[in-house]
């Protein structure tokens, strides 16, 4: 969250952002099967994102972004 303190975003919302996030688990539908349920865990919220077709990449960077598309 410290992108957010930056930017000076009011503690109260950063705190709502977490309490959202606590806990929160999804998991990958693929025409082969699903993927079993997995927590999401990330620490700083990130600024780079890639949509496309239901999928998103998230990175802090457009460099990490560009290595998680080339995965």
């Amino acid at each position: 969250m410290g992108v957010l303190r930056k930017e000076r975003v009011s503690v109260e919302y950063i705190r709502a952002i977490r309490d959202m996030y606590k806990g929160a688990k999804t998991n990958v539908k693929t025409a082969t099967g699903d993927i079993e349920v997995f927590p999401i865990d990330k620490d700083e919220v990130p600024w780079c994102m890639l949509f496309a077709d239901d999928i998103v990449l998230i990175d802090e960077t457009s460099a990490g972004l560009s290595g998680k598309l080339e995965q």
